[in-house]
């Protein structure tokens, strides 16, 4: 009876050995629309996991470029990426100084996106509204720059 028991267990922990090991991490896929068709220039991507943090530069979780060519759509990939919650600043580089140009009011002259494509007239859009989850079944993140 012993050995029927220690086998049952053994076949057991077998069988949960070989079960496949959840996954934290995944390839984040970023979207992006409304971009000037007729301007070339890089997209920079914030990608925060902090409302503190939102949207600092150099205090994001992760960051990407995308050179674009006279197109109104790109894509970014962020390879491993931990699953979490996050929330995306972007700009739009079209002449190529490396940061955001604003007007004398701190209005960006150039366009700029977050994640849940929200935007408001008087002030940024905040961490909490710009904050999306992304998991194993995630689908692309879509965004619609503002010119």
């Amino acid at each position: 009876m012993t050995s029927v028991l220690s086998f049952l267990l053994l076949l057991t922990s077998s069988f949960l050995y070989l079960q496949p090991a959840p996954q934290f991490s995944g390839t984040m896929v970023i979207e992006l629309s409304n971009l000037p068709a007729d301007k070339s220039g890089t997209v920079y991507i914030g990608i925060y996991n902090k409302a503190a943090d939102f949207p600092e530069k150099g205090k994001a979780a992760y960051n990407a470029k995308v050179k674009v060519t006279k197109q109104d759509k790109a894509v970014a990939k962020i390879e491993n990426a931990t699953f979490g919650e996050y929330a995306i600043a972007l700009f739009y580089d079209t002449n190529n100084n490396g940061t955001i140009d604003t007007n004398f009011l701190g209005i960006p002259k150039e366009p700029y996106g977050f994640s849940n494509s929200l935007y408001h007239a008087t002030r940024a859009t905040s961490f909490e509204e710009a904050k999306f989850s992304f998991t194993q079944n995630s689908s692309a993140v879509k965004i619609k720059l503002k010119n």
